[in-house]
């Protein structure tokens, strides 16, 4: 028996531990510009992936800012800074002067950077009107295939940027949805910490105010709504831009007759703003609702001991399935 427990033991020495040969440092943390902008530095992982299942040893760490760690505590740095600034405030105007609370968009704004969002609206700004240089490019060619005069290195370069451009756009496109995702996640991940943070700290005449399906709600549906945000800046800003680059297209084309297709647009405003409105009114229902229900399925496991043995579980489903 001895000797079986220590072929057992020496077996389990001899067994390589996976953790060693895990990649210590996300490839994207080293790769070179080229290969940033074409994803090349995941090309080993997604090799690997094709020979074999891939496990959680197999995958490498998160970018240094990406990880939670990171990110939360350059989140609590500026939301003490903003506490500062807004207690500053509130000490110039006066001691009668209501408190100045901080700015949850400011501290968030602060943690992206201004670089990082001026270069997102250039990048933005550039990938909107990358599709049109297609066929601005297109009717150059045509003009220069129709004119005699016109020297062959414009018909070169013409060609040249029809097939360099959409190459160039769809490039700024990927990268500003990577950097938009990143600032999501960065985003959603600070304000869970804040509020699992702030949930651990609260009072107890603070928690008989709050129930946990509020709790919950903010950490899975509000914060959700930042990473969102985030996704859909790019269509906020590429959108408009588009239509009025496309309307000066069409009327450099169409002439007068573009006004039709406004007038299309502009009548058809008013009822898209009430069908956001009343879209809005219904996610505010269903999050209470949630709420609600959150709320009552905590109860209920609280008490489950008390329900089985009673045989409650009829009256307790019923206003669940109202739910």
């Amino acid at each position: 028996m001895h000797k079986t427990m220590k072929a057992r033991k020496s077996s389990q020495a001899n067994k390589p531990d996976p953790e060693v040969n895990r990649i210590k440092v996300c490839p994207e943390d080293t790769a070179s510009l080229p290969s940033r902008l074409g994803f090349s530095w995941i090309s080993p992982l997604l090799k690997l992936g094709s020979r074999q299942p891939l496990e959680h040893t197999d995958l490498p760490p998160l970018p240094e800012i990406s990880q939670a760690k990171g990110v939360t505590a350059q989140f609590e740095a500026l939301g003490a800074a903003e506490e500062a600034r807004g207690a500053a405030i509130a000490a110039e105007a006066g001691p009668d002067a209501p408190p100045k609370r901080p700015s949850l968009r400011r501290t968030l704004v602060a943690m992206a950077g201004t670089p990082a969002i001026v270069m997102v609206l250039v990048m933005v700004i550039l990938s909107a009107g990358a599709p049109f240089a297609g066929p601005l490019l297109l009717r150059a060619i045509i003009r220069f295939l129709a004119s005699k005069d016109e020297p062959m290195v414009n018909g070169i370069i013409y060609a040249c940027l029809l097939a360099v451009v959409p190459w160039i756009g769809t490039i700024l496109g990927t990268t500003t949805d990577r950097i938009l995702v990143r600032l999501g996640m960065a985003s959603l991940a600070a304000t869970n910490n804040a509020v699992f943070r702030k949930a651990l700290r609260m009072s107890n005449g603070a928690r008989q105010g709050t129930s946990t399906g509020e709790i919950v709600q903010l950490m899975s549906t509000d914060a959700m709504r930042m990473f969102t945000f985030t996704n859909v800046i790019k269509e906020v800003i590429s959108t408009p831009l588009q239509i009025i680059v496309a309307l000066a297209l069409l009327w450099d084309q169409l002439g007068p007759s573009v006004l039709a297709g406004i007038a299309v647009i502009l009548i058809f405003l008013p009822f898209n703003a009430k069908i956001g409105g009343a879209l809005s009114k219904l996610q505010v229902s269903k999050m209470q609702i949630a709420d609600e229900r959150v709320k009552l399925m905590n109860e209920i496991l609280t008490g489950i001991r008390v329900i089985k043995f009673n045989s409650y579980e009829e009256p307790f489903m019923a206003p669940i399935r109202a739910t």
